[in-house]
């Protein structure tokens, strides 16, 4: 091959193919840690329930946003694409990167205010 490229044979082997012992060896040894770390995990499950509600909290205001922002899209496209409607309807076929993003901002406030309102 030019350039220094290798080809891969359909007799090459990756590593955990060529080394199928050390593969097992190194699979149950993932095994056995994890049933020791669920183990003390069990013990200590007050700790853990605690660490879980405290990466719960921090991530509320994210989640909360996500969802919100999810819900409020159908409305904010529809406002928009009424907006586009209206502003084509007066002769402007092309919108600059400007007005289309005021014609959004706009349409995110008052998709925002209906939600207030409900």
């Amino acid at each position: 091959m030019e350039n220094g490229a290798t080809c891969a044979t359909p007799n090459s082997k990756n590593f955990w193919e060529r080394h199928p012992t050390f593969t097992k060896a190194f699979f149950t040894f993932c095994v056995i840690a994890a049933c020791i770390t669920f183990y003390f995990a069990l013990l200590r499950i007050d700790v853990v329930k605690s660490a879980l509600s405290k990466v719960v909290n921090i991530f509320d205001p994210i989640l909360y946003g996500v969802v919100f922002a999810f819900l409020l899209n159908p409305l904010v496209k529809s406002l928009e694409n009424l907006f586009i409607k209206l502003s084509s309807k007066k002769g402007a076929k092309e919108f600059s990167k400007k007005k289309k993003s005021a014609i959004r901002s706009i349409s995110i406030l008052i998709a925002i205010f209906i939600a207030g309102l409900i």
